[in-house]
């Protein structure tokens, strides 16, 4: 695309048109929870993830893009922190049409997971 100078606009992973964001509560629970929703042949490659801990109790976050699939990424989140990454290469899906889960090693009262991640067919 061009701006109104007819200058060339390159963007750094993809047009906004096949981005997808996804916000996911983790409350009390031990148990995979999707944090991207699957869509139909389409892989979701991650560009970056956030997880905030408001909790008194700190947690390992492990993350996996196949619902019992392999971790992919870990994140050790301290007590009312946040960790994440973005990532200058996204992380591309293992198989297509998955979800992307997170599963926390303690049972928080809070744990938000925000994620950012474009549609590949």
């Amino acid at each position: 695309s061009y701006d109104k100078f007819g200058r060339q606009v390159v963007l750094p992973n993809a047009i906004r048109d096949i981005m997808g964001t996804q916000t996911t509560t983790i409350s009390a629970s031990v148990s995979e929870t999707t944090i991207i929703t699957s869509v139909a042949s389409t892989f979701l490659d991650l560009v970056s993830i956030f997880i905030s801990n408001t909790s008194g109790t700190a947690a390992r976050v492990d993350i996996r893009d196949a619902t019992a699939g392999s971790v992919i990424l870990q994140f050790y989140i301290p007590a009312g922190d946040v960790r994440g990454v973005s990532l200058a290469t996204p992380w591309p899906q293992t198989t297509v049409a998955n979800n992307w889960t997170a599963q926390s090693s303690a049972s928080i009262t809070d744990l938000r997971v925000s994620a950012l991640y474009i549609k590949n067919r």
